[in-house]
This record gives C-alpha cells, structure tokens and sequence, in this order.
C-alpha cells in the first residue's frame, strides 16, 4: 500500500514539472516591437523649475547622452526620439522648488498615448524613465 502511494505522489509530481515547464514555451517566441517615434515630455508645476533633463540612449555597448540645462524660464520640454527594436533609452529629470507639493512630470508618448508616466513630489525633483 505505501508503495503505492509513494509511487502515485511521484507520478503527480513529475506531471507538474512537465506540466509547469512546457506551459511557457510559447511565450519564448513572441516578439513585442518598440521602434517607433517616441516624445518626451518633462514639466513641472508652477511653482518649480526644470533643472536638468538628461537622456541616455544604449544600443548594445554603444552608449550617447545628452544633456540639457536650458530652458529659459520654460515650465515645459520636450523632444522626439527614434528608437529601434535594440535600443533602450533612459530619461532622467531633475527640479527644484520651494513647495512641498511642486511637481515635475516625465511622460513618453508613442502617437497620441502615455506608453510611460513618472512623477516626483517635493523641494527636489528627480524622476526617471526607462523605455
């Protein structure tokens, strides 16, 4: 009887892990593209100021940044970026205010949709997009 059981709870066992592995094996082929025109938006409430918005794009172990620190008084940047399948590029905004409620906002918008959306709350903003 005890030989049986054992013999049984193996059997359950083994047709879980065949079960479990082979039910993701579709998945592996599904490719999701993200080339595209991509626009970055960064603003920040009225009572904060943009410091610096840096964009870092990766291809690989290529890697080009740019870096902007004018905006003039503006409350509001933004800038179209072509990205490819193997690309991945990285926002990062930072302000300053002197409320605690200030807000600085980075969108990525593909066409007329947020595809990406972060905020930061507070006398120093910093906030990041990777996509």
């Amino acid at each position: 009887m005890l030989k049986k059981i054992k013999f049984t709870l193996i059997c359950a066992v083994l047709a879980m892990g065949v079960v479990g592995c082979s039910s993701d094996d579709d998945l592996d082929n599904i490719s999701v593209d993200t080339s595209g025109e991509y626009k970055v938006i960064v603003a920040v409430t009225t009572e904060a100021i943009i410091k610096e918005v840096e964009v870092t794009k990766t291809k690989g172990k290529e890697i080009s940044k740019e870096l902007t620190k004018e905006f003039n008084g503006n409350r509001e940047w933004s800038k179209l970026y072509k990205k490819t399948n193997d690309e991945v590029i990285e926002v990062l905004a930072t302000g300053k205010s002197d409320a605690t409620d200030a807000k600085i906002v980075v969108k990525v918008m593909k066409g007329s949709s947020v595809i990406k959306e972060e905020v930061s709350k507070g006398l120093e903003l910093k906030t990041k997009v990777i996509f």
